[in-house]
């Protein structure tokens, strides 16, 4: 049994699809991207905030696609960039939303003013993200 674990070490049963070269991963890396890249049109074109989530979800499985893919073209770091912008964006918004309940509440005690101030400044930095998508979107190779 021991000679047959070492044989099997040394020699791997592989597939046919094992043997074949990387494609179906890149393929699958750029499919991914692909799926970004149209959620993210809708997503601004809609202006949903929702849709935004969704394109940072389907960002991280194309990194994670990239990754598995030894993607060389550097795919997977105008991703990384991506994602970075729509967490930023997704962070300013719940900071945003916070803001305006805490803002609403008995608790603001006078304090109304400076949190408006801040949401609107959570609410720049989300456009701000937003537009920075827009652009990086657009390079990708």
């Amino acid at each position: 049994m021991l000679a047959d674990i070492d044989d099997w070490i040394r020699n791997p049963p592989w597939t046919t699809q094992a043997q074949k070269p990387a494609r179906t991963l890149t393929r699958a890396a750029r499919k991914a991207e692909k799926k970004v890249s149209k959620r993210l049109e809708r997503a601004l074109a809609s202006g949903d905030i929702h849709q935004m989530h969704e394109v940072r979800k389907a960002a991280k499985r194309a990194r994670y696609a990239a990754e598995a893919a030894h993607d060389a073209k550097g795919h997977g770091a105008t991703i990384q960039t991506l994602l970075e912008l729509l967490g930023e964006h997704q962070d300013s918004l719940t900071s945003a939303a916070f803001l305006q309940r805490l803002g609403a509440s008995t608790e603001a005690d006078g304090n109304a003013f400076a949190l408006g101030i801040l949401y609107e400044n959570e609410q720049r930095t989300a456009r701000l993200a937003r537009k920075k998508a827009r652009r990086v979107a657009k390079k990708r190779p």
